[in-house]
């Protein structure tokens, strides 16, 4: 429901496409801020355990200290990983309203952490677009997996691009790395009860990152202040069929101390 709100708020700007790329840029808005503060606390503490939780603190519990544990963690650290958080759940909003991903079969595996202490890595958003009684020999046109890649900086808005576009590469992306992922989303679904096991026919596709079948928005996130900054970046990306990939340049305005809002 969080992430539906968040996605309402969410309009682009299209720009013209670079290297094969697609490009858009969303300003998050004081609502579309609101909103993903909101699918953050929710997220952390969902309501149904949160009203749980108030008979646990009669009894003398520190919640802070079982949900929230920071202790001994680096503050820097832990600054970005709560940002990174947070981002991960607007651009997977934006996708959810720009590339219309289906929100039963969206997995974020790395939201929330399990530990704000530190984050793993892996593929930040999946999600499938599947018929229900599809052919299981083959996938139709219009059946595709969507990948996201998410990532913010403060200050290195050339090392962004770079990490962005290697991080959607055909080396990062390759057989051995997609399948694994695949396998994970096939699991959390199956817990949802929607089974994609025909999802694995796009291990099929030749090259394996292709527009048939794959759709990758890779989301970098700056100040609202770097956009021309980061725009100026995107004759650099590494070329790539069309159709493939987009990027979206997500303005945050506060991205410093986005932080320190969470709670707000």
């Amino acid at each position: 429901m969080e992430l539906r709100a968040l996605a309402a708020t969410c309009v682009v700007d299209e720009s013209e496409d670079v290297q094969g790329w697609s490009v858009d840029c969303w300003e998050l808005s004081d609502e579309s801020m609101k909103a993903m503060r909101k699918a953050y606390q929710n997220l952390l503490v969902p309501p149904a355990i949160a009203a749980a939780l108030v008979d646990l603190e009669g009894d003398g519990l520190n919640l802070d200290e079982i949900f929230s544990d920071d202790s001994g963690a680096d503050q820097e650290n832990l600054n970005r990983i709560i940002r990174a958080d947070m981002l991960e759940l607007a651009a997977a909003s934006s996708m959810v309203a720009i590339e219309k991903i289906p929100l039963e079969t969206l997995v974020m595996p790395n939201v929330p952490k399990g530990s704000l202490k530190q984050s793993a890595p892996g593929i930040d958003i999946l999600s499938a677009r599947l018929h229900a009684n599809g052919d299981p020999r083959q996938l139709d046109e219009d059946e595709l997996l969507f990948i996201g890649s998410v990532k913010h900086t403060l200050a290195d808005i050339a090392g962004l691009r770079n990490d962005l576009d290697r991080s959607v590469s055909e080396r990062t992306l390759s057989m051995t790395y997609l399948g694994p992922q695949l396998r994970v989303l096939h699991g959390r679904l199956q817990e949802r009860g929607i089974d994609v096991t025909r999802l694995l026919l796009v291990l099929r596709s030749t090259p394996l990152l292709s527009s048939k079948h794959i759709r990758i928005v890779a989301v970098g996130a700056v100040e609202c202040q770097d956009r021309e900054q980061f725009i100026a970046q995107l004759p650099r990306l590494s070329q790539c069929e069309p159709g493939l990939k987009r990027l979206r340049c997500m303005l945050v305005q506060g991205l410093a101390s986005l932080h320190s809002q969470e709670s707000e």
